[in-house]
């Protein structure tokens, strides 16, 4: 174990305020496996903070400075207001407290960091390189902001010299980190708010996370993504091409979809490779396409990185399939999606109407916070007018204040714009309106990223 992290473990315990947000928790669980005492705080119970005090982690339903009894460490999320009162109870007594963006950059800090940015598949795309020097026997420690299927957890501790993390752009948090490999999946108009609503910012960040990788470093990026390809003259790395066309460095041919995953060839300079994955959609064959040009410029035999995919389950609540699922009005195929912007639900529409030709979408959708419906009110409608049902139900605000951009509010619109859609603000009103809508071969596709998932245990 390196002195980094030797000093941390001096520390006589470390609290995390929002300690159940994504990537905190992750973060946590490596600290833990570290032998830190961790603590945390978080208003919302969910299955993320039951697991962490199963696993020994002091967890606080409600944020008091009271929490704070012999803290040497305090590591806040983004989500987190400044004026909450263990932040600033920390700040007046000489406590150190910093971002989770600094808490990673020190466990990085004497590492071979490789670093996942990107609107969306960095957890996917996280956990595939993860786990693909995990089967390798590279022993790497990763923090993702989902939870592994294959190894059921969202960060590990390991003795080898990889560290492998997303890179958080929400609040331009990334540019803490300096890692020695970076990939950025795509480039989307996302967390604007945070960029003084101008998305030539954001790209500004994107192009400053990759600069701050070393000069002997190398980053990686969607080939195919037009906001990306605009960054790529401004950068000053080198660089690999991902993508499904064929001017990319690697790029697939011969995608085959069947109910168990699919199958395709990546394609690079040199040679062909037959892939096989329990994956789903093109989004995730950019995501596979990118970890295995991560994996292959570090040199881990091809045969080892192929195996790795096969066997990779994803994370959870990412195009998770319950086939003959038994409900309350019979049997049917439900999906249960975390995607909350136009962007991913409508890879998930895409892949479903790949596999799924000739069936209907019931869809039950949660917005996830009102900034975004304001952001891509029009790109909700676009995607949402390709489903044949619709039902959706209250925002999760995930800790804004709300404003009218509510669900009714997106309801409304889409009536407008003649979507089959219907309103339920309660999700345990939910399933007696699906039983009025459900017809016989329907797909069930549960949608969103707050804590819409509940519905299935009442369906």
């Amino acid at each position: 174990m390196n002195n980094s992290f030797e000093q941390i473990k001096n520390l006589k315990r470390i609290h995390f305020v929002g300690i159940g947000g994504s990537g905190m928790y992750g973060i946590a669980e490596v600290l833990l496996n570290l032998g830190c005492t961790v603590s945390g705080s978080d208003l919302i119970k969910s299955t993320i903070t039951k697991r962490l005090k199963s696993l020994g982690v002091k967890i606080y339903s409600n944020h008091s400075i009271s929490n704070l009894k012999n803290v040497d460490l305090v590591v806040f999320s983004n989500a987190i207001n400044k004026n909450n009162p263990e932040i600033q109870f920390a700040k007046k007594n000489k406590i150190t407290a910093i971002p989770r963006a600094k808490m990673l950059a020190e466990l990085m800090r004497f590492k071979y960091g490789i670093t996942v940015a990107g609107s969306h598949g960095k957890s996917t795309t996280t956990s595939l390189i993860s786990w693909i020097l995990a089967e390798s026997n590279l022993d790497p420690t990763y923090i993702v902001g989902g939870k592994l299927k294959t190894s059921n957890n969202h960060g590990r501790l390991g003795y080898g010299k990889y560290l492998i993390a997303e890179a958080d752009e929400s609040d331009s948090s990334f540019l803490y980190l300096s890692p020695q490999l970076g990939v950025v999946t795509n480039i989307d108009k996302e967390h604007l708010d945070n960029y003084q609503n101008n998305f030539e910012n954001l790209k500004q960040a994107y192009i400053d996370y990759i600069n701050n990788i070393p000069f002997y470093g190398r980053v990686f990026l969607n080939g195919d993504d037009k906001n990306t390809k605009s960054i790529m003259k401004k950068t000053n790395r080198s660089i690999t091409t991902f993508g499904l066309k064929q001017n990319n460095d690697y790029f697939s041919t011969d995608i085959v979809y069947h109910k168990n995953g699919m199958s395709f060839i990546i394609n690079d300079k040199n040679s062909t490779h037959t892939i096989k994955t329990k994956l789903f959609g093109k989004h995730n064959i950019l995501n596979i396409l990118a970890s295995f040009s991560v994996a292959s410029y570090l040199k881990i035999p091809i045969e080892k990185i192929i195996k790795a995919i096969k066997k990779f389950e994803g994370i959870t609540r990412r195009f998770d399939i319950y086939y003959n699922f038994q409900s309350k009005i019979g049997e049917y195929t439900l999906i249960n999606d975390y995607g909350h912007h136009p962007t991913e639900i409508n890879f998930t529409l895409d892949t479903i109407k790949e596999v799924w030709k000739n069936q209907k979408i019931c869809m039950i959708f949660q917005p996830h916070r009102y900034s975004r419906t304001e952001n891509c009110i029009d790109q909700f409608i676009q995607v949402l007018s390709n489903v044949e049902k619709v039902i959706i139900t209250e925002t999760y605000s995930g800790g804004e204040q709300k404003t009218k951009f509510t669900s009714y509010y997106l309801y409304k619109k889409l009536k407008e714009n003649h979507v089959n859609c219907e309103y339920v603000k309660e999700i345990k009103k939910i399933p007696q309106k699906l039983k009025s809508l459900f017809e016989k071969e329907d797909i069930v596709l549960v949608q969103g990223a707050g804590n819409i998932s509940q519905v299935i245990k009442l369906l």
